[in-house]
């Protein structure tokens, strides 16, 4: 992978504890000959550049090299920066006139206290909080970072809380969680910023749901998928380093995430072992546990047709009546961890809840004494969805005894057809012979069964 980063100055006027980038004094400042050049070569490449640094708006030609980035007409302009200059809204307004800009900005904690403490800079926290304020209120694009480590990660849920309460969700275009780079400073005070990363995931869950629930765009880098719950893996996408400086170990090879993964930091690696990394084994597919339940359900079970219409997702709720001789654990098999409860001898199953418990208060309705017909037929065609049948069945379905069974026998070639060599009346009684909503329901089920790559005979 090419690189699209230019530092355009190593001086700073913060002095991060966590800081991945050597100081000053190790090297000089490019001219801005050589980041014309950079900027050139980049975008000869790639739509995408990232400006940092060092601290990029201490270099008095920031705005003259975005206006130049800006004549190339590139797809995407990052500005890595600690925002503390753009306290200065006259400066800010100056980057409203180049186009596809998006500033980039970390926060260490949720007072100057803390993130103070961090970027050894009194005064840091006040003049961030204004920049980014600065930014937003001039309609700008941001991506905030939030940079986890030894010393701020038990505040991570203070930070959020912070957020919440002092942005709208809209401000930001995400919030990027991290962990640090352990190079340079960070290295350097390793003691006091380094943490392993199996003990800084299990604080993340909490706050960024909380995050999430307020409408947050939340994203977490460099956090390899097998030290995260498995509720965080769709976040954890992302990765903010050049080739070489985040790898895999060998171990990784085996892992099911791996083309997913954001990879491990090697300079994490310099410090800690791999043994909290380890390969996450891949788990059986929806698809496959369908296709294990339908193929487990044995054909003389009496039930067979409807734990089949209920396993395709065709019914909201399975019935089943349990015989005597029967155990419960018999009646359910293979359905035991879907919701489910009792009434006398019937078992309602549903993948929710709610609704089995409806078909089951629905039935002991049905079952009183001195029920009136209007009653009867409106908690039958209740029933009658919630079994699976559309509504112009279940509008007959409690009419059992006005319904011509000569007729329905007539037409009951509508809702039959073979698979497995086992034959099949869908649960259905025609309204006429030529029932569109029999065909419709006929024609999903078979792709249904098509889909699953089970076998079908239409003869």
């Amino acid at each position: 992978m090419k690189r699209i980063f230019i530092p355009i100055t190593y001086d700073c006027n913060d002095n991060c504890i966590s800081c991945p980038v050597p100081r000053k004094q190790t090297r000089e400042n490019p001219s801005l000959k050589d980041i014309k050049k950079d900027v050139d070569e980049i975008l000869s490449y790639s739509h995408h550049i990232i400006i940092n640094g060092g601290e990029p708006s201490l270099n008095k030609n920031l705005i003259k090299i975005l206006k130049y980035i800006d004549t190339k007409k590139p797809k995407i302009i990052e500005l890595l920066t600690n925002c503390e200059f753009l306290y200065y809204e006259t400066y800010v307004k100056k980057l409203t006139k180049i186009k596809n800009l998006k500033i980039i900005t970390t926060i260490y904690g949720h007072n100057p206290k803390i993130h103070d403490a961090i970027t050894r800079t009194p005064g840091s926290f006040k003049h961030k909080l204004k920049g980014i304020k600065n930014l937003v209120k001039n309609n700008l694009h941001i991506e905030l970072r939030i940079l986890l480590h030894k010393m701020n990660y038990q505040n991570f849920e203070e930070i959020a809380d912070f957020l919440i309460n002092n942005f709208n969700k809209n401000d930001f275009e995400k919030i990027v969680i991290m962990n640090p780079k352990l190079t340079a400073e960070a290295k350097k005070n390793k003691q006091v910023v380094a943490i392993k990363l199996i003990e800084l995931s299990k604080i993340l869950e909490k706050p960024i749901k909380k995050l999430i629930d307020n409408g947050y765009n939340v994203e977490i880098y460099h956090f390899p998928h097998c030290v995260l719950s498995e509720t965080l893996w769709k976040y954890s996408k992302g990765v903010t380093a050049d080739e070489g400086e985040v790898i895999f170990i060998e171990k990784c090879e085996k892992c099911s995430k791996k083309n997913a993964c954001s990879k491990i930091w090697k300079s994490y690696l310099d410090i800690f072992s791999m043994e909290e990394f380890n390969p996450i084994k891949e788990k059986e597919s929806d698809v496959e546990k369908k296709l294990k339940r339908i193929n487990s359900i044995h054909y003389e079970d009496k039930f067979y047709q409807d734990k089949l219409y209920f396993l395709l997702d065709l019914k909201h709720v399975l019935r089943i009546q349990k015989n005597k001789n029967e155990t419960f654990a018999e009646a359910i098999k293979e359905l035991e961890d879907f919701k489910y409860c009792l009434y006398e001898n019937y078992i309602f199953i549903s993948k929710n809840f709610k609704k089995a418990q409806l078909a089951k208060e629905l039935t002991k309705k049905l079952n009183m004494k001195n029920i009136n017909p209007e009653e009867s037929a409106k908690f039958n065609f209740q029933l009658g969805e919630l079994y699976g049948y559309p509504p112009c069945c279940a509008e007959n379905f409690p009419n059992i005894n006005a319904r011509n069974p000569i007729k329905e026998k007539e037409m009951s070639h509508q809702t039959e057809f073979k698979y497995e060599n086992r034959k099949f009346h869908l649960p259905y009684y025609p309204c006429s012979e030529n029932c569109e909503k029999t065909k419709k329901f006929k024609s999903l089920f078979k792709s249904k069964l098509k889909n699953l790559g089970l076998f079908q005979d239409e003869n």
